[in-house]
């Protein structure tokens, strides 16, 4: 029963580390994408 925890909870973790990786990803996109907007918004105007 011990080990079965054990390979959960080691399952479990993975899954959240990806999903923070992935939503880290994202925010990572959004933010370079948001200095691009900055950036032609400054030209234009």
């Amino acid at each position: 029963m011990n080990e079965f925890l054990k390979s959960e909870s080691v399952i479990f973790a993975g899954i959240i580390a990806k999903e923070c990786f992935l939503n880290f990803k994202m925010q990572d996109c959004r933010m370079k994408n948001a200095k691009r907007a900055n950036v032609r918004n400054r030209k234009t105007g």
